[in-house]
């Protein structure tokens, strides 16, 4: 999800005041954002991904805590594209993968425009108390884009995979937790171990080329996809055929993911 109109209610706060940022600033090796300091990006990480699993979705965030994600997001690459027009407020919304993410409510009919915090924390040079120049996040960008549309070209298997899945009902037991149960309306589609689907992913381009892999733009109306279509085949199968998808609930999903970070060495 990139874009979507705002609904009738939305259109009426076109007076709604424009929200303004505070830019975060260094004193000494601590980041301030706001009233709140954090002294490693670790630290504010956490604090980031808590304001997004406390939020309502498709709500606004709080005043206090919607100001800080607006701060936070000043150091988006992107940030002057993002909130354009300026914006009215910030919301949690689905990502369309079966995760949920920031979305910017934005003024004149622009709709909601999603801005990942992670992006936002790859920009910033703890080290050096710094932002990223754009020479340097280049690269790992294009990493990025190339995985999103790898994976935005294995939607269709993620869905036919839920269909299968909760053919006889809305719910099934839970294949990580003993008497758990998940349903078909907030489950995550999970790849099982081994072939993760970093895994699969990293295995797939480690004898590609990733300067050579052409993508669609990918912007506020349209998700990345792979440009050669015969690249998009190969992929897909190679996904289809060595993917065991399976389904479970939020809390399982965040435990599975904190545990490949733990395997990864980036617990916090």
């Amino acid at each position: 999800m990139s874009i979507t109109e705002i609904s009738p209610f939305d259109n009426d706060r076109r007076d709604d005041p424009i929200m303004v940022p505070c830019p975060p600033k260094w004193q000494g090796s601590t980041l301030m954002i706001g009233r709140h300091a954090f002294g490693r990006k670790g630290e504010l990480e956490f604090y980031v991904k808590q304001i997004l699993a406390e939020a309502e979705s498709a709500v606004d965030l709080p005043s206090e805590q919607a100001q800080f994600m607006l701060d936070f997001f000043t150091m988006h690459p992107q940030w002057e594209q993002k909130q354009s027009k300026g914006v009215l407020a910030i919301r949690k919304l689905p990502d369309g993968n079966g995760n949920y993410c920031f979305n910017l409510v934005k003024r004149g009919g622009l709709g909601l425009t999603d801005i990942s915090y992670i992006i936002t924390l790859a920009n910033l040079d703890w080290r050096h108390r710094r932002l990223v120049s754009q020479s340097e996040i280049e690269v790992p960008n294009q990493r990025a884009n190339v995985v999103a549309a790898l994976r935005n070209e294995v939607d269709d298997t993620i869905d036919n995979a839920r269909l299968v899945i909760f053919a006889d009902g809305p719910s099934v037991p839970s294949v990580l937790t003993p008497d758990a149960v998940v349903y078909r309306h907030n489950c995550h589609i999970d790849h099982a171990p081994p072939n993760t689907f970093a895994v699969l992913v990293g295995e797939w381009l480690a004898d590609r080329d990733l300067a050579t892999i052409e993508i669609t733009a990918g912007d506020n109306i349209t998700r990345h996809t792979l440009i050669d279509r015969d690249l998009a085949a190969t992929w897909k199968r190679y996904h289809d055929d060595r993917a065991e998808l399976r389904a479970v609930t939020p809390d399982e999903n965040q435990n599975v993911e904190r545990e490949q970070r733990r395997r990864l060495g980036l617990a916090r």
